[in-house]
């Protein structure tokens, strides 16, 4: 599988996880989007960014986005103004034990999940587990257009990835 199949292989089964396993109300996908890999909403108004991550230099290398600034000071600067929200990499099964140490050393605030090699679509809780729990964010005021805006523009981007994969990978 070449390398941009198998991040949208993983981004796919991390949607799958959050939006069938863990009932969230909202997954978008990025294709093309700067803002995240998997973005969720979950029931409780819940916001769940997650990065998904082949490699362990691809891990480290994230270090420079602003975003991980914003968070290490606890994600309260101007323009992050989700109201509660949690960080997550998920890496493959092949890297967790060299990713969780990155992770706790660059990226005390986030949680890492971890998907198994494992392709059954009807479990999805069964192909990924959490290693580690990621710090809860409580900004006073959720910018709520914000997120709209951008669950928006990259829930239009599963369809586009979905036919990628099958072109990959087609099933007959």
């Amino acid at each position: 599988m070449n390398a941009k199949c198998e991040a949208e292989w993983l981004k796919a089964r991390v949607a799958n996880y959050w939006r069938f396993h863990k009932q969230a109300i909202a997954v978008a996908i990025e294709a093309n989007y700067s803002e995240c890999d998997v973005l969720v909403l979950t029931k409780s108004n819940l916001l769940v960014e997650c990065e998904i991550k082949r490699t362990l230099q691809d891990l480290k290398r994230d270090s420079v986005k602003r975003k991980h600034y914003r968070m290490a000071n606890n994600g309260t600067d101007k323009g992050y103004g989700y109201s509660k929200h949690k960080f997550y990499f998920a890496v493959p099964e092949s890297i967790k034990d060299k990713a969780l140490a990155v992770v706790e050393e660059t990226y005390p605030y986030a949680g890492l999940l971890v998907v198994t090699q494992d392709c059954n679509y009807w479990r999805p809780g069964e192909h990924i587990y959490e290693v580690r729990k990621p710090k809860l964010f409580n900004n006073p005021e959720p910018n709520e257009r914000k997120v709209r805006s951008i669950m928006k523009a990259m829930s239009s981007n599963i369809c586009n990835m979905a036919i990628r994969l099958c072109k990959e990978r087609p099933l007959l």
